[in-house]
């Protein structure tokens, strides 16, 4: 290529084109800020004109960032591969309104540099992209995709643009890795990377007998941040498709009707999305035993790992926990015939541990649940010990409680 636009064919380089092995992680940098600057997406005058009606004037940098970021997200079409190299200059994306995630990005960090804040993009090597450590010599193939690092009232905050329906702060899943290339003048570097979340799952269940005879579980789900946003993606698909949401909660068995399901994201005001649906048993109140699984919405009831080996570390995407608890109101009439057994379980290392109990309050039986999986990539020399972990974890959720009519002397 020519000498104007960084030495780089608008696609990057070519695989295997040959690397100067004198190159550094500063060249490198430089040749690729140069590429940027030459599409326009390090001038700030463009932009002035080209979104004259964002205003950011006021508020702490935080709040300046964040408007921003939503302008951008909800007034421009994401579409486009996410990749390091933009697919046009700036000008075009402002007139056109719509770019891929690398476009946006860029764009966003010439906003944020209007407004004086100390921003940067940072390459990074995307999961399932390359490898999972970056090589530790300056080859440029090994990045794919760009996340940006801003200082915000003294602070470091990751920003990412790639997923129309993620709020402000939340990196895309797939760029959650262990570090990138800071691209700064004279001074790129390779820096961790590290995004703090507590994507936990919750389930709340009630569960009684109504006065139409039906066995009715009403379950609340409240799925924080990256779990959440997993959540709401799927809730949002089966509106597109015009599916009823009542088939997301739908169970293996047919036993159980779904009903007045409901899926409300608040992922940006409070990190979590909400559904709520209820499961009924048509006919329950006729039966002599009530049989029934009282943690039936976890995706943990049945095994996920059914392999007798495992070549490749297990990648939970981040540790997480999942908590439960189901309050099963004893009908009148009734009694506990049968409940399953309290269980601690943890595997050598303590990367996951799993709990179940079960208590008699008054009329009420309480069963309450807790995984936790603390590492996001299992080492697969832990994947004997996981797979039986897993199995028992799948007993206890899917175990039923069992109630059963008060026979009359």
């Amino acid at each position: 290529g020519n000498s104007s636009n960084g030495g780089y064919s608008a696609g990057g380089p070519a695989p295997g084109e040959f690397v100067d092995v004198l190159n550094t992680w500063e060249k490198l940098g430089d040749d690729l800020i140069e590429f940027y600057a030459n599409k326009g997406f390090y001038r700030t005058g463009a932009l002035e004109r080209g979104l004259f009606d964002l205003d950011l004037s006021g508020g702490t940098e935080r709040e300046k960032a964040e408007k921003a970021f939503y302008y951008l997200r909800d007034n421009f079409v994401n579409e486009g591969e996410d990749w390091i190299y933009p697919t046009q200059s700036l000008s075009q994306l402002l007139k056109a309104k719509k770019g891929a995630p690398g476009d946006l990005i860029l764009a966003y960090m010439g906003i944020l540099k209007s407004q004086g804040i100390t921003c940067d993009p940072v390459l990074i090597g995307s999961k399932g992209y390359g490898r999972s450590d970056l090589v530790m010599f300056p080859f440029l193939n090994q990045f794919d995709e760009i996340l940006l690092l801003a200082q915000l009232d003294g602070k470091q905050q990751f920003i990412d643009l790639s997923d129309p329906m993620a709020p402000f702060g939340y990196v895309d899943i797939d760029k959650h890795v262990k570090g990138g290339l800071l691209l700064q003048k004279g001074k790129s570097q390779l820096v961790p990377i590290e995004v703090k979340h507590n994507s936990n799952n919750m389930v709340i269940a009630s569960i009684e007998l109504n006065e139409e005879g039906e066995l009715v579980m009403q379950n609340t789900l409240r799925s924080y941040y990256y779990s959440g946003l997993r959540v709401a993606h799927i809730a949002e698909d089966y509106g597109k498709a015009e599916k009823p949401l009542e088939e997301m909660f739908e169970g293996k068995d047919e036993v159980m009707q779904v009903r007045n399901a409901k899926v409300e994201n608040l992922l940006e005001e409070k990190n979590y999305v909400n559904s709520t649906f209820e499961y009924v048993q048509a006919g329950a109140g006729e039966q002599e035993l009530l049989a029934f699984n009282p943690l039936r919405i976890s995706s943990f009831a049945i095994n996920p790992f059914t392999q007798e080996y495992r070549v490749f570390p297990i990648d939970f995407d981040y540790p997480f926990s999942e908590i439960y608890t189901a309050n099963i109101k004893v009908p009148e009439g009734y009694e506990v015939d049968d409940f399953p057994t309290n269980e601690n379980i943890t595997i050598p290392g303590s990367l996951v541990s799993f709990n179940y109990a079960v208590e008699n309050i008054g009329n009420i039986l309480k069963v309450t649940a807790k995984l936790d999986i603390r590492v996001s990539l299992m080492p697969v020399e832990s994947y004997g010990d996981l797979k039986y972990f897993m199995e028992t974890v799948a007993a206890k959720l899917s175990a039923p409680v069992i109630l059963k009519k008060v026979t009359k002397p």
